[in-house]
């Protein structure tokens, strides 16, 4: 990728999602694929889908400060996106904020409510 397409962020998303998926708990090749999100972020830096892409694979890794962070700046990007707001779900759950978890699946579950109203 990086030779033949290196300025094709959706190339390194997509190239990186599944990878992450079907790595299991193996952490080199979770940080394989959390490269690849990286440079995603550095291609694209204010789509949001990226950064709580990043945040998940963060997450995987156990790194529940580095994702908190990229899910406060993804959050700053795309105010109300479902992808975002489900990466914070999973790390308030990781961090054992069972009440807040709660109450931003509550909201979640509003949004979708409203969306299918309209």
């Amino acid at each position: 990728m990086a030779r033949h397409q290196p300025a094709n962020a959706a190339l390194y998303f997509r190239g990186g999602k599944p990878i992450a998926r079907l790595a299991g708990r193996r952490t080199n090749v979770l940080n394989m694929s959390l490269g690849l999100a990286e440079k995603a972020c550095q291609l694209r830096p204010t789509e949001a889908s990226y950064a709580a892409e990043l945040a998940a694979q963060q997450l995987m890794l156990g790194n529940l400060s580095a994702a908190s962070a990229t899910l406060r700046r993804a959050g700053g990007l795309a105010e109300g996106s479902q992808e975002v707001l489900q990466t914070h779900v999973l790390c308030l759950l990781h961090c054992g904020e069972l009440e807040e978890a709660s109450g931003q699946l509550e909201f979640i579950g509003e949004i979708q409510t409203s969306l299918e109203q309209t």
